[in-house]
């Protein structure tokens, strides 16, 4: 566990240093998603889970496949680690007139009103709801920074209706 916090800081410290995504390509988002829920299938099914994809359209962005990944990866496995047993993560990506978007909404307990402008901080971190731990507080800190760096953005608030909703919000470079 030591060594994976100390990797996801060296990371965070090295894009931190960045001005820019350093390699850009078409990236696939349904691809990006299906490897993303694959990498996870395994703790997913262990909790009964279930990833709805009916949202799911074939977007393509402009960036960096590698980082992409590991941003839709977080949110995934955010999603995962605070739904209840049983339960169904939704998974959208959608091409609006500005913005591409990619959300991943849980039905877990919410983010509280305290921690919802806190949650992208380094080092913050919720107890998960089913293991009573807390993580590195890095991940979602990683994410912003990859998002930041292809110009786009990530909110993390609770959905109206119950649980969590996680979105990343790419400037629209490429649509597909």
């Amino acid at each position: 566990r030591i060594t994976r916090i100390a990797e996801t800081l060296m990371l965070l410290t090295s894009l931190e240093s960045r001005n820019a995504v350093e390699n850009t390509d078409p990236v696939a988002l349904d691809r990006i998603t299906a490897d993303a829920t694959e990498s996870l299938g395994v703790l997913a099914e262990r909790r009964g889970l279930v990833f709805d994809y009916t949202g799911v359209e074939p977007v393509t962005i402009l960036g960096d496949g590698v980082l992409i990944r590991q941003a839709a990866l977080h949110l995934l496995q955010n999603a995962v680690e605070f739904s209840p047993p049983g339960g169904v993560i939704s998974i959208t990506t959608r091409s609006l007139d500005d913005v591409i978007e990619f959300e991943v909404r849980d039905h877990g307990p919410g983010i509280p009103a305290y921690a919802e402008s806190k949650v992208c901080d380094r080092f913050f971190s919720l107890t998960r709801p089913h293991s009573g731990k807390k993580s590195s507080g890095l991940g979602l800190s990683l994410v912003s920074e990859i998002m930041t760096l292809h110009e786009g953005s990530v909110v993390v608030t609770s959905h109206p209706d119950g649980g969590a909703l996680a979105k990343l919000v790419f400037p629209r470079v490429i649509a597909g």
